[in-house]
Order: C-alpha cells, then structure tokens, then sequence
C-alpha cells in the first residue's frame, strides 16, 4: 500500500501523514517523526511524516515521491523539523526514503530536534520554526 497523506481538518493539529495550508501551521507531538512545510505566497504547505505508512510499510523512496508531488509547485524555500538523526540512521529503514525526500527538497534548512511538538510562521517572509 502506497504512503497516503489525508488533508489535514485543523491546520494548528497536523498528525500523521497528515498534510494542512495555512499562513501558520502546528504538527500534533512528534515522537521519532519529521516535518516538512514549504513557503508559497505568504502561505506555508506542511506535511507531517511517519517511518511507516499506514499498512506498516517503510518510507521510502516511493513514500518521498508521494510527499514532493503533493507539495505547491513554485515554492520558494523548505524546513524539515524534527527527529531527523532518526531518520537519517539506516537501522530505521527510512535512511534512503529521507535522503530522497530533502535531495528533491528547495532551498531546505534542516532543524533536528528531539521529540516535541513544533510548528512554523512566516516571519519577515521566510520560514520560522515555532516551539510549543
């Protein structure tokens, strides 16, 4: 089974393979999870991603296509927040799957973090991480 990501109903709880538009966005708590968001017209696209896709399948290269095809064509700049020296560790099975995601990524500032619940705003008009 391919990596779904549903429309997210509240754009400040984004969970799970869960994507939301907003001009500021908060992800529900991320425990070994990533996120993604784009800048586009003073509007940020965020994706909230999962080592594993609903049916338990790993990200992988496949899943970071479905991610970058679902984000706006012309954004300008990226952030990817959150556990990422999980995700780039091969033990976990989403090293090759994460490396593609941030190889097609533009203009992306990286923010490792430990387990937490973040977000982001435009700020001056470029991306800022937010910390709850």
């Amino acid at each position: 089974m391919p990596y779904i990501l549903n429309n997210a109903p509240n754009p400040m709880a984004i969970a799970e393979r869960e994507i939301g538009v907003a001009a500021e966005i908060q992800f529900t708590a991320f425990t070994s999870c990533i996120g993604v968001v784009v800048l586009l017209n003073g509007s940020l696209t965020a994706v909230h991603l999962a080592l594993t896709a609903a049916d338990g399948g790993a990200f992988d290269v496949a899943a970071a296509n479905v991610v970058l095809a679902a984000l706006p064509a012309g954004y300008t700049s990226s952030i990817v927040i959150g556990s990422i020296p999980f995700w780039e560790n091969p033990a976990n099975g989403a090293n090759v799957g994460y490396a593609a995601l941030t190889a097609g990524l533009i203009n992306s500032t990286l923010y490792p973090l430990a387990d937490g619940t973040y977000g982001a705003e435009i700020d001056g008009g470029v991306i800022t991480p937010t910390f709850v």
